[in-house]
């Protein structure tokens, strides 16, 4: 079936659970949310959060029938911050028919965006509606935006677009696809002429294929389906051949497709034998790929309950097997055995204990597992961590344990504890119990502490709470040893310890004052001067091809550039097969060197206030990550196709970015980005990509700050970092791009710690920090905020 059902079960689930919150007793305060009933129409407003929603049924005597939401929002990045628009207005239409569990219904959603600097506003429109038109079923989804004053909110792939699906749901479907912003348009015609035979003609632009499938021979347990037509204007002809085991629960499935009388693919796909086998055989995408083998072959020997194994002769042989067992200890034995050839690369074994009872819960696992050191999953994976000693080989055990009959006050008391062993060294310990007082959290970690602090290999926390007495946290940490909460006075006020010392800054005023009924009031008062302004830092990580990978358009002689490249400094290279439309021709940047003005193919910039170093967050550092434009042209017996010109950038296919502020004075930004080339017909996550992941360290002394960066990327293209314009990382292609240097092999590089000046004054007033630690801003104000809070809740 079509899946608006699931669909609309949603929308529904939405007004009912809206219905229920308009029963019951009043809201506590009036002031901050306001909730009114008038007869069949319901409205909240969050006057906090300037959100106004309304409700209004069809039917209030049949709700799931539909009705109207509308929803406002004054300032969607008071709630959002990331928000690409400022003000928000919905208007939902939902119509589920008077039948609820058919298929049918429509909704139609109208909303107005005002951008976030206010010079422009869009409004549009979507519509998804499920419908019966004579026999036919129609399910349709339209969008519509129209821009006033300004840029598109909404991306332009799904602003203004149509899929629309016709089906009888017996012998025809007709699907349709357009969008006239990115000038696409498809359209998908299946057409079953009988029983036994059925037509696909499907309508891609320019590409067309036209297949008709019959039915040829027809046993009892095998069936012969006949393919016939073209693709791409060449001729195909094939068969698809079905066999069925004698107990009906295995099949045989061959495939065999040829384009102009050349073999095209050939698939064998066989479950009737122990093992399964798979076969395929296609020149064309095998040549695509770099696959160097005529054949992709593999075997799948799966015993149900016990193990299985898979051979595969692509890449110098593969195998894996995996085999797991019950114990008598109540959980199971695994192992896993990866191969190449008969080189072993991975091997692991797992077994697993468990108790469960009335009194306790315990699970204990017993892990270890080598790695070849020359394999691809310890060279791109394991050893990219920023471990000293990569893993090569690793033995650990780990226990949870819950105690079933004794609490901690809400939860049960559980500890967990565990331990890893490398090399017969010890590189991991940690335990967490609740089953002492006070609770503790160690944590033994050479590798992972000594990048935080120079020396350090363990990390001890301990809590020791009294409800409404007191609060006590202690670690083995220099610059924070621990604070401790306390009731006074006979229980009328707290006093509150940070490092052993009781809080008093000259930015906090607080009192006491008694109330006749013995209770007191306590008002905080606290303040901060306005940081300093000094110049930003601007941090650039970019990659772009270089204009030698190619040559310029006038080397060729393919006739007049594009009107669109002229006066234009990129060259030209020979990019990927594409058989359909000619030898396809791409552009390279219009640059050779780093530094340079010119183009990119990704790009990631950081800005950030200096002062902000140590306490860096998303509110104050600046990141964003650009993708460049694409050109390619089609070339046919040495003459550029006219009209092939296309120009396009490619989505990203990873943006992710991760703050860590190791002390106050220091920050760690790492940050990732991908894309690949958008001129393709393979899927997005199969098509060979550029993509780098970059750590910036940002520490700050008296005099201004230290850069250090390091990372990894592609071998292809060229990649720069810059410091606030300055070059300080380069490296260029030895070759054009390909499936090895955009996929496989990958280079790691480091830029060493350089100095910088704060252009400013050395040391720093109130709300900074300079190197000393007790400097204006020191650590008892840092956790001023969140302790004063406490206090109060408390």
């Amino acid at each position: 079936n079509i899946p608006c059902k699931s669909m609309a079960d949603i929308v529904v689930v939405v007004l009912l659970a809206i219905a229920t919150t308009c029963q019951g007793a009043a809201l506590p305060s009036q002031t901050r949310l306001r909730r009114e009933k008038i007869a069949d129409k319901f409205e909240w407003s969050i006057d906090d959060l300037g959100v106004h929603i309304g409700l209004k049924y069809m039917d209030t005597a049949q709700p799931l029938n539909g009705g109207n939401v509308h929803i406002q929002i004054d300032d969607l990045q008071k709630i959002f911050k990331h928000a690409n628009s400022n003000k928000l207005d919905l208007n939902v239409e939902v119509d589920l028919g008077a039948k609820f569990d058919d298929v049918l219904f429509k909704i139609v959603v109208n909303y107005l965006m005002v951008q976030i600097n206010g010079n422009g506003e869009e409004k549009g429109r979507l519509s998804i509606e499920c419908k019966t038109v004579g026999d036919l079923w129609t399910t349709t989804i339209q969008t519509l935006a129209d821009p006033i004053g300004g840029n598109l909110i909404i991306p332009a792939a799904i602003s203004n677009m149509e899929w629309k699906m016709e089906t009888d749901r017996k012998t025809k479907l007709y699907a349709k696809y357009t969008n006239p912003t990115k000038n696409q348009e498809m359209h998908i015609h299946i057409i079953r002429t009988s029983c036994k035979s059925a037509t696909l003609e499907i309508i891609n632009g320019d590409i067309k294929h036209n297949l008709a499938f019959k039915v040829g021979k027809e046993l009892e347990k095998m069936v012969e389906i006949k393919v016939e037509g073209t693709s791409l204007e060449d001729s195909v002809e094939g068969t698809i051949t079905e066999s069925k085991s004698d107990k009906g629960q295995s099949v045989k499935l061959e495939v065999n497709i040829q384009k102009d009388g050349t073999k095209s693919v050939e698939i064998t796909v066989d479950t009737t034998t122990s093992p399964h086998k798979f076969k395929l055989i296609a020149p064309n995408f095998f040549k695509r790929w770099d696959i160097k083998e005529s054949s992709l072959e593999m075997t799948i020997d799966h015993q149900i309950d016990k193990s299985i194994a898979v051979n595969a002769n692509i890449f110098g042989g593969k195998h894996l097997e995996i085999k797991h067992v019950e114990n008598a200890n109540g959980g199971k034995d695994v192992s896993v055995v990866v191969q190449k050839d008969v080189q072993q690369i991975f091997k692991m074994d797992l077994s697993t204990e468990k108790v469960d009872n009335d009194h306790e819960y315990k699970l204990s696992i017993h892990v270890a597992y080598e790695v070849n050191p020359e394999s691809i999953l310890y060279k791109k994976i394991i050893s990219q961590y920023k471990l000293k000693n990569p893993l090569k080989i690793l033995s650990g055990e780990f226990e949870f344990h819950v105690n079933k009959k004794d609490t901690s006050g809400v939860l049960n008391k559980f500890s967990v504890k565990g331990e890893i062993m490398t090399d017969d060294t010890k590189a991991l310990g940690v335990l967490i119990t609740t089953n002492e007082n006070p609770y503790r959290f160690d944590l033994f970690a050479p590798a992972i502490l000594e990048g935080i602090k120079e020396g350090m290999t363990e990390a001890k926390i301990s809590f020791e709470h009294n409800p409404g007495q007191l609060l006590k946290v202690e670690t083995n940490f220099d610059k924070f040893t621990g604070f401790k909460i306390s009731k006074t006075r006979s229980g009328s006020e707290f006093q509150i310890e940070v490092n052993g010392k009781e809080l008093s800054t000259d930015n906090l005023f607080t009192t006491n004052v008694d109330l006749e009924d013995g209770n007191y009031l306590e008002p905080i008062i606290t303040w901060e001067m306005e940081p300093l302004l000094v110049p930003e830092i601007t941090i650039e990580f970019l990659c772009f091809i270089p204009q030698s990978i190619g040559k310029p358009w006038s080397s060729f002689n393919f006739g007049e550039i594009p009107k669109e490249m002229e006066n234009r400094k990129d060259y030209w290279f020979k990019g990927p097969p594409d058989l359909a439309k000619g030898t396809m021709y791409a552009t390279t940047n219009d640059r050779q060197n780093a530094g340079e003005e010119g183009g990119f193919k990704i790009k990631t910039t950081l800005k950030m206030n200096p002062l902000n170093i140590g306490n860096l967050t998303e509110g104050n550092l600046m990141q964003t990550t650009e993708v460049g434009p694409s050109q390619v042209v089609h070339v046919k017996e040495g003459k550029i196709i006219p009209g092939s010109f296309r120009e396009q950038t490619a989505p990203t296919q990873a943006n992710e970015m991760k703050i860590t502020n190791s002390d106050l004075n220091t920050s760690i930004i790492c940050f990732k980005a991908k894309a690949a080339f958008p001129f393709t017909d393979l899927p997005l996550s199969l098509t060979p990509a550029a993509d780098y992941h970059v750590c910036v360290e940002l520490t700050h002394h008296q005099n201004g700050y230290t850069i250090a960066m390091k990372g990894t990327h592609d071998l292809f293209p060229a990649y720069e970092a810059r410091i606030d314009g300055e070059v300080v990382y380069e490296v260029y292609p030895t070759d054009g791009p390909g499936i090895m240097n955009l996929g496989f092999w990958s280079s790691d590089f480091m830029v060493p710690s350089r100095n910088y000046s704060s252009k400013g004054p050395s040391s720093f007033q109130a709300g900074t920090r300079t190197d000393d630690v007790n400097c204006t801003r020191d650590y008892d104000s840092y956790l001023l905020n969140a302790v004063a809070d406490f206090v109060i809740d408390y």
